[in-house]
């Protein structure tokens, strides 16, 4: 499958590591905490503190599935040899990162020098589903009326996502609906949310019909799922040639 590296419209790249090297250390002294996922693993938590040497030293906060320190040192053994992609807010700013890593236990250990990506200043960033990305939302429901409805994904967000719709979709703006939405190989994740608008948008001579849904608001496990979806979206957007 093809990537692309981000994009100036939606992220500004952070090459200085001088830069770099400041920013984990405030987010080590405000004991600021880090979403990571290695490989396919589920999210886990990291509380950052620096080292000399220019390093990272992690951690692990939050073990999946509530495991105990023992399973959270197996839990890292097995993953060795996979890059970390991870994400932390900071001053207002959200930023993503990709790096290789080492466990000597308690640690987790990445470099200081590695490139962060800033998204975008926007309370609701939005990551593009690629093409060759398995999306698919099954609405279930409208107001409350059962339905069986399937569309695309056309974007995706911590509180919403924009349906790509026929022109006799079963639905419009101020509508609420619930549904599921896949993507990729995982599972099905169910939410629920309000319709904010129906548009037209013109991509390579095609006006397609795009509908904009928020979400409302997801519970702890709901959100654990779809913060995977995102970090699996975002894991393209920084996969670097």
């Amino acid at each position: 499958m093809s990537t692309t590296v981000p994009s100036q419209e939606m992220f500004t790249k952070i090459e200085d590591f001088k830069e770099t090297q400041k920013i984990w250390a405030d987010l080590a002294h405000r004991g600021l905490e880090v979403f990571a996922k290695i490989g396919e693993s589920e999210r886990i938590i990291l509380l950052p503190q620096i080292h000399p040497g220019g390093q990272v030293f992690c951690t692990l906060k939050i073990v999946p599935s509530e495991g105990t320190h023992s399973q959270g040192k197996i839990f890292l053994e097995s993953l060795t040899g996979q890059d970390l992609l991870g994400q932390f807010s900071f001053v207002g700013d959200k930023y993503f990162f990709r790096t290789t890593w080492v466990h000597e236990d308690p640690y987790v250990i990445f470099p200081t020098e590695i490139i962060l990506y800033k998204l975008q200043r926007r309370q609701n960033f939005r990551l593009k589903v690629p093409k060759a990305f398995h999306s698919e939302f099954v609405l279930e429901s409208v107001n409350g009326k059962k339905t069986q409805y399937k569309v695309k994904i056309w974007d995706l967000s911590s509180r919403g996502c924009c349906l790509l719709v026929e022109p006799t979709s079963l639905f419009k703006a101020d509508d609420g609906i619930s549904g599921t939405m896949t993507l990729s190989k995982r599972s099905p994740v169910f939410v629920q949310g309000i319709v904010k608008h129906i548009r037209t948008e013109k991509v390579e001579d095609k006006v397609l019909r795009l509908a904009g849904v928020e979400f409302i608001p997801l519970g702890p496990a709901l959100e654990s799922q779809l913060f995977t979806v995102m970090m699996e979206l975002s894991r393209l957007y920084l996969r670097i040639s």
